[in-house]
């Protein structure tokens, strides 16, 4: 059985290097195992990419079993993650298994490979062995802003900034944004929630904020100074984290870091609240459930349930899915395949860059900037193939990105 086609990926087969032998190339990788990541890697190996080389494991919080089976079943080498016995170590455990995979990679490594790292989160490029970079020339992709924390300072390894991309900032948002309220839909029905907090006016944050005004009363938070500029004055603007959890009955945490570090929530939570991450791995109320471990009577904990903590005030802090992102819940897919193909785009783009500079004997160095070219092409295949996408956007954004010079400035 095959994965979807997705127009995007089959445009951009077309661009794949005719001349250079990827037959030299191996891929290490952390990614959501879903169905448009499979269609991925298929078209990776539909490009000459071998099977064998593609070394690959997905997160605890997303992998689904048939897409995992899928890839295993194409030659690809599947890593299971190891659940972890505690609330709060999803991240450390992770690396564990990621380093696990590496071990195993490098057995078969030869002087003349070529190692790419394809990245989510950031631990695919940290947990790479050391030694690495000097025996075999590496390269790097990386598709989350989170993930620009974990880099390590490697002058020697080029890493295609995905993360940064005009296409990926100023297009993914929003369908990330979608697939939360989808996702939430049905349990905001039911809680009747009077005010959602959001944590972070990133990208991310900041989209959120304002596709839930639609539907909610919104107040946002974010200690970052003069990011909470240009929001619609019917949104609240917190003045700090304890003004928000004390208001709020639903907080969301959108900034990559752990936002439960000295929070008072005994003192602060005068009603029923819930906790939403949409933050990769369980880093923004780490603090609050790894606490949780010590409560007398805890024995391996399901991580991915829900956890309920009662206060003493009375009240409790519901912990969708044990603080893990929260539009993942290990189905075949997090957002609907035809809007989040534009972003497995950017991804397939990381890698032709990648051959290109090979080819071409063009070096990249440091953190590279994805092509502004090929970021106009997955742009442009993925608003042909759904033209009604545009209407999600302004106007004159939609417009910017038939402008190369405007894409390479604001990447």
């Amino acid at each position: 059985m095959n994965f979807p086609s997705l127009p995007v990926l089959q445009q951009l087969k077309s661009y794949s290097s005719k001349v250079l032998d990827v037959h030299r190339i191996y891929i290490v990788s952390v990614q959501h195992l879903v169905e448009t990541t499979g269609s991925l890697f298929e078209t990776l190996i539909d490009m000459g990419f071998l099977p064998g080389h593609i070394y690959l494991i997905g997160k605890i919080y997303s992998t689904n079993k048939e897409v995992a089976l899928q890839l295993k079943e194409k030659g690809i080498h599947v890593f299971r993650n190891t659940v972890p016995g505690k609330w709060g170590h999803a991240r450390e455990v992770h690396k564990k298994d990621i380093s696990r995979m590496w071990a195993t990679a490098v057995k078969v490594f030869q002087p003349e490979d070529i190692i790419i790292a394809l990245d989510d989160g950031g631990l695919a490029i940290r947990q790479s062995p050391i030694g690495l970079t000097e025996k075999y020339a590496c390269y790097g992709i990386e598709q989350t802003t989170s993930g620009l924390r974990w880099q390590p300072s490697r002058p020697n390894v080029p890493i295609v900034q995905v993360a940064t991309s005009a296409a990926k900032t100023r297009l993914e948002p929003a369908i990330i944004a979608r697939a939360v309220h989808k996702k939430m839909e049905g349990y905001f029905r039911k809680i009747k929630p009077r005010l959602i907090g959001i944590v972070g006016s990133g990208h991310i944050g900041r989209s959120l904020a304002l596709f839930f005004n639609r539907y909610y009363d919104i107040m946002i938070f974010d200690k970052a100074p003069g990011v909470l500029s240009g929001y619609p004055e019917k949104i609240k603007i917190a003045e700090n984290m304890e003004e928000l959890v004390g208001l709020c009955d639903v907080v969301v945490g959108a900034t990559g870091i752990d936002i439960s570090r000295g929070i008072e929530w005994e003192k602060l939570v005068r009603r029923d609240t819930t906790l939403i991450s949409v933050s990769s791995n369980d880093i923004e109320f780490n603090s609050l459930i790894r606490d949780q471990n010590a409560k007398a009577g805890v024995q391996k904990p399901n991580i991915l349930a829900d956890l309920i903590i009662r206060l003493a005030n009375g009240h409790t802090l519901t912990v969708i899915r044990g603080g893990t992102v929260v539009n993942f819940d290990n189905s075949k897919e997090s957002c609907p395949a035809d809007e989040i193909q534009l972003t497995r785009g950017l991804l397939l783009g990381g890698v032709l860059q990648i051959l290109e500079s090979l080819e071409k004997k063009t070096a990249l160095s440091g953190q590279a900037k994805l092509s502004a070219s090929l970021q106009k092409t997955v742009v442009d295949s993925w608003l042909k193939a759904h033209p009604s996408f545009a209407d999600l956007y302004p106007s004159e954004l939609v417009k910017s990105f038939s402008d190369e010079e405007w894409i390479a400035e604001n990447s």
